[in-house]
């Protein structure tokens, strides 16, 4: 019989497939809403600016922010408290120069964040069992992004055999695992629907965004909106980001974050009902970043790194920063100064990797011994995707089901078509390949990843088809030394 967590998809994508089929009635009366909205917004946006940074809702106090973490007491582990406050110092340095959307979502996120602590220390108390839930082996993606980790994330995720945190689970990170009168997948449709209006009302608004990260409500999506719960980050406001580093120096918070997202799972997991399962989890740049915290919480993970050349990397992210910016500040973008940013927070993440891979211990033996890192050629996954995914699988002694090939052949026809119906209006979005306009060149991107092997991998695969083991990467590495 199929959990109730299955039966609340089944649901979210049927009414997807209504909404989707029976636009054209009302979509006329939705464009005319989005252009008086966007009119209202743009011209009083400098009024309501002044309101919204009175003491209550400014950002501009970081007391503001602490306060309200504080009432939230002891629900709110020491390790994201201490990131709380070190992300209302850095809003208060940006506040300025941040958007109406910016201030919004991010009360928005705070308060989500914290009501999340609070149904998870409650349901704890209740149900002591979560904390001893068994998690099947996850398998991890990460890697920079651009590389080519969504499209593995989401093939990895058709398999019957897998699970995966959905778009509209993450809208509220922790749900209840008793939601009082109404049943599981009634609420997994109330938040689907939730999140699917909210998706649309942002295409309207910035509609350069789904150019860049195609976003749906039922959609595989990345563990860094959970792991902000612990962690929130400063990456779409800032060009060099000052969280991320000061996080890696304070080791307290990326740990506990990690051990939280673990529990978090293990909640997660109970509430569907689907433990004869392995979770499919993607988290690009951030699980490189802090790879040390990562295999610390999930020393069973199966890890899959994916590599690109680093200046198709650094122009696409480049032209995705600035989309950001556009969106969650008010200031004139800089775009020398997203390049320069966009290079020391790839470099930084390769390096942080780099060590975390060559600390002698238990997690090192681990990886010489089953191997459950393996890395993956970008060129090769977007060539033949289905190919790649088999090679994975063979490599930790798994195998393709008829019914994950079909569901693969079925997500690529639909991904291609998709692309092709975007091709005119997303090359309007996408100027990645344009590195002069953020200051950088081909040779200078090559030079700046030269002292780093891992950023230049991408064209050293040999005929692998596309997946290489890491012993085989260390070994390519000692003759290159």
């Amino acid at each position: 019989m199929p959990s109730a967590h299955h039966l609340g998809l089944r649901a979210a994508t049927a009414a997807g497939a209504h909404i989707s089929t029976y636009r054209g009635c009302w979509l006329p009366a939705f464009l005319s809403v989005r252009r008086n909205v966007s009119r209202w917004c743009y011209i009083s946006q400098s009024a309501v600016l002044d309101w919204w940074q009175r003491p209550f809702f400014g950002l501009d106090n970081p007391k503001v922010l602490i306060q309200v973490v504080k009432q939230a007491g002891c629900i709110v582990p020491s390790g994201a408290y201490k990131a709380f406050e070190l992300l209302a110092h850095d809003l208060a340095l940006a506040a300025p120069g941040l958007s109406l959307w910016a201030r919004c979502l991010t009360w928005y996120g705070l308060i989500g964040h914290l009501t999340s602590h609070q149904v998870l220390h409650e349901d704890l108390a209740r149900h002591p069992e979560v904390k001893t839930e068994a998690l099947r082996p996850p398998v991890v993606v990460m890697g920079l992004p651009r590389t080519g980790s969504t499209l593995l994330h989401h093939l990895l995720s058709l398999d019957p055999n897998s699970q995966c945190l959905r778009a509209y689970e993450l809208i509220r990170p922790v749900r209840p695992l008793s939601s009082g009168l109404l049943p599981p997948h009634v609420v997994d449709f109330l938040d689907w629907t939730k999140l699917a209006v909210f998706l649309r009302a942002v295409a309207w608004i910035a509609p350069q965004w789904p150019h860049h990260h195609d976003l749906d409500a039922s959609s595989p999506e990345e563990c860094l909106f959970a792991l902000q719960r612990d962690m929130p980050l400063d990456t779409h406001y800032r060009a060099h980001s000052r969280l991320l580093e000061t996080y890696a120096q304070e080791h307290e918070i990326p740990k506990e974050a990690y051990l939280q997202y673990r529990l978090f799972l293990q909640h997660t997991q109970i509430r569907r009902g689907s433990s004869h399962q392995h979770y499919v989890l993607k988290g690009q740049l951030l699980h490189l970043q802090y790879l040390a915290a990562l295999q610390e919480a999930f020393p069973e993970a199966k890890l899959l790194w994916t590599h690109r050349p680093p200046e198709e990397v650094v122009g696409s992210l480049c032209s995705l920063r600035r989309s950001q910016h556009e969106i969650f500040t008010s200031k004139e973008i800089d775009t020398a100064e997203i390049g320069q940013g966009v290079l020391e927070y790839l470099s930084n993440a390769l390096g942080k990797a780099h060590a975390a891979l060559s600390v002698k211990g238990v997690r090192t033996a681990a990886l010489e011994d089953d191997e459950p890192l393996l890395h993956v050629q970008y060129s090769a996954l977007v060539k033949d995707p289905i190919s790649v995914v088999e090679e994975i699988y063979a490599a930790w002694g798994w195998k393709v089901s008829s019914e994950h090939r079909l569901a693969m052949e079925s997500y690529m026809d639909r991904s291609t078509s998709l692309r092709q119906s975007r091709g005119k209006d997303r090359a309007r979005y996408h100027d990645g390949h344009q590195l002069e306009r953020y200051g950088l060149s081909t040779d200078r991107v090559k030079a700046h990843f030269a002292d780093y092997f891992f950023g230049e991998l991408a064209t050293a695969f040999p005929d692998t088809k596309g997946v290489m083991r890491h012993s085989e990467i260390r070994s390519m590495s000692a003759r290159q030394t």
